[in-house]
């Protein structure tokens, strides 16, 4: 498997909801309280982006933004209007709000127009369609999602995503009308996936991120070679001599330059991977905690408990209860 493959591999949705939204007139959204992670897609029209330092940039249709990490972005239709906020329109037309743990199982629909316009009338002023999806990233991808900017903006020009837009649109258009209503929601699920690793493997390829995340700090192959074996390996005993022989260099000379580039020990590092996938495997209930120890790198149970319970706030078993407990009410909520 190629370095990039390995990396994007365990790329997942835990969480996710789509919605289409069709501005009409002049408009200014401060868009905000979308957690953790959400993308807009311009499917009509064209609007405005306010980045850094108030920069602008024009967004037109075919073109994303990504924010992996949630928070604040401002879109206007023209420059210069002042913005309202986008959570309080959301709170007027009360929609429910998105939130980890909580997926929402129909898709969101909004058709905005600023007030006096009218239909017929105000054609000359242009209206904007946005598909939005809004998701939750399982923990195992925590590095990646890290390492990447806080804003991702690629257009049409520099890739054309329309056939995945019209997938989305198309399942949307079918949910709508009733039609092949069972499954929806896991279906949409992966085309959200299959978008989002599109425009993260081309914003890899055509920027100076580098693989793992980390590894556009990194910039060392003997680091690199050392996070790729911790990555592929976690049920090693994993010692300073072993990972420094990965990088064939000192155990000084590699502690003091791995937690340099990195920003951690290499054992701060490995337990933050092994905690990731404790994390996973506690999230199915046909695995056995001794397993889960086992498969995690940690040589007994007890060890494991303690150490989950020390980078987490509470045992393996209180967490795998809190996991089957959200899976159980999602599931009361998608059959009420």
């Amino acid at each position: 498997m190629d370095t990039l493959s390995e990396v994007l591999s365990p790329f997942k949705c835990t969480d996710q909801v789509l919605g289409t939204s069709k501005l009409n007139g002049n408009w200014a959204f401060v868009i905000e309280d979308i957690l953790p992670g959400y993308c807009h897609v311009i499917t009509e029209g064209t609007c405005w982006f306010e980045g850094e330092n108030k920069q602008l940039v024009q967004l037109c249709a075919g073109d994303s933004i990504l924010a992996v990490k949630g928070g604040e972005i401002r879109l206007t239709s023209v420059p210069g209007i002042p913005f309202s906020s986008w959570g309080k329109m959301w709170e007027g037309r009360r929609l429910p709000k998105f939130r980890k743990g909580n997926s929402i199982e129909s898709p969101i629909k909004i058709n905005f127009k600023q007030a006096g316009y009218s239909f017929g009338v105000n054609e000359a002023t242009p209206s904007t369609s946005i598909l939005t999806m809004a998701f939750c990233i399982h923990s195992e991808s925590q590095t990646l999602i890290d390492a990447l900017p806080a804003r991702i903006v690629i257009s049409a020009s520099e890739l054309n995503m329309r056939p995945w837009v019209e997938g989305i649109l198309a399942l949307l258009d079918e949910r709508e009308r009733h039609v092949d209503k069972e499954g929806f929601h896991a279906e949409s699920g992966r085309l959200i996936e299959a978008y989002l690793l599109r425009l993260i493997r081309f914003h890899a390829a055509t920027s100076d991120f580098s693989v793992l995340g980390l590894v556009q700090r990194v910039g060392d192959s003997r680091i690199t070679n050392v996070l790729f074996a911790m990555n592929r390996n976690l049920a090693i005993d994993w010692s300073l001599d072993s990972l420094s022989s990965i990088a064939g260099m000192s155990r000084s000379a590699f502690a003091q330059k791995f937690c340099s580039m990195v920003g951690q020990t290499p054992f701060e590092y490995l337990t933050m991977l092994r905690m990731q996938l404790a994390c996973h495997l506690l999230s199915k209930e046909t695995i056995k905690m001794v397993e889960v120890a086992a498969k995690s790198g940690f040589q007994s149970e007890r060890t494991f408990r303690d150490a989950f319970r020390r980078h987490h706030g509470m045992s393996p078993l209180e967490y795998r209860r809190s996991v089957i407990l959200a899976h159980a009410t999602a599931e009361v909520s998608h059959y009420s």
